[in-house]
């Protein structure tokens, strides 16, 4: 089981002494995002950005946290963001299929989630994503293959 509020307090004592450490701040963003207190995690990941806005983590991280928030126009820029400065993330390219998949932008989704695959091919996030864009477009055979191959 994670233990995101015990990584919490340990990442509150290391600000205490270092308040403006952006992996910090980001980590903690990160610890934040597994307890689904996405308030809390875009102002550490704002005040990482801030510090260091060239962070290819700390971005996609945010632009996951307004995934979560349904604000799926502000995840893009983030995801996309993410993905310039660091082009071959298989994560970020899945978190923006999907962002792509719930705009309905079903050809970006594809897209994305086919490059993520070729990196990283048992990651099942990706996997799921890809299987569930299929059915949104009515591809239900590919989609039930995805699914069979996924379990």
């Amino acid at each position: 089981m994670k233990q995101y509020k015990e990584a919490i307090a340990d990442l509150n004592k290391s600000l205490d002494i270092k308040p403006n450490k952006a992996f910090t701040l980001c980590l903690r963003g990160e610890a934040y995002q597994g307890l689904k207190k996405y308030k809390e995690v875009l102002v550490d990941l704002n005040q990482s950005l801030d510090i260091n806005p060239n962070n290819a983590t700390a971005m996609g991280f945010r632009g996951f946290a307004y995934f979560f928030m349904k604000d799926y126009c502000k995840s893009l820029e983030d995801l996309a963001k993410s993905l310039e400065i660091e082009t071959k993330n298989a994560r970020t390219l899945t978190y923006r299929g999907a962002t792509y998949l719930k705009m309905k932008k079903y050809d970006q989704s594809l897209e994305d989630i086919n490059k993520s695959l070729t990196m990283e091919p048992d990651f099942t996030c990706s996997l799921n994503i890809h299987g569930e864009t299929y059915r949104e477009i009515s591809k239900y055979n590919e989609s039930l293959y995805l699914y069979i191959l996924n379990f």
